[in-house]
């Protein structure tokens, strides 16, 4: 639980938090949004020449046993077929990434440890004209202060040790 406290703590003032959120019928703890809106203008506000929007989603689950298999096929689907009940894909979307972080005591199958490690997913809409979506997998446990990621959540590994 302090992990969690911890977390939320370091998200609350970037990320809106929703807890008990969840997807495809997975429950996950709680879920972080960011989104950044940048654009461009003439004169006054109104009169916007463009805008480009980056999200960032966050879904933060606590497992009282060991990630599996199952746990990671899970993750895939999640991210596959369902990221269109997370992300919004208007006319000023740019890019986004979804996050799944997992509080867990690391797994011991070097199988699964490769396939996370080599788990990579990205996601390009019309061509990358309406922006694309970057997937990452992050398993942290916090008694050993070790975690596990993709190539893609590395830099927010890092970031959620600390």
């Amino acid at each position: 639980m302090f992990f969690e406290q911890s977390l939320r703590k370091k998200l609350e003032a970037y990320y809106n938090l929703e807890d008990n959120f969840s997807i495809a019928g997975k429950r996950f703890n709680f879920l972080a949004r960011y989104n950044q809106r940048n654009s461009k203008y003439i004169l006054k506000k109104d009169m916007e020449l463009y805008a480009f929007e980056y999200n960032e989603y966050i879904f933060f689950k606590k497992l009282e046993n060991t990630f599996t298999q199952e746990n990671f096929n899970e993750v895939k689907s999640l991210i596959s077929e369902h990221y269109d009940q997370v992300i919004d894909l208007n006319e000023n979307h740019m890019a986004s990434s979804i996050i799944f972080l997992f509080e867990t005591e690391l797994p011991d199958n070097q199988k699964l440890i490769k396939s996370i490690e080599k788990f990579k997913f990205y996601k390009s809409f019309k061509f990358g004209l309406k922006g694309w979506l970057n997937g990452g997998i992050l398993l942290i446990d916090p008694k050993a202060n070790m975690g596990l990621s993709n190539k893609y959540a590395k830099k927010d590994l890092k970031k959620f040790l600390a």
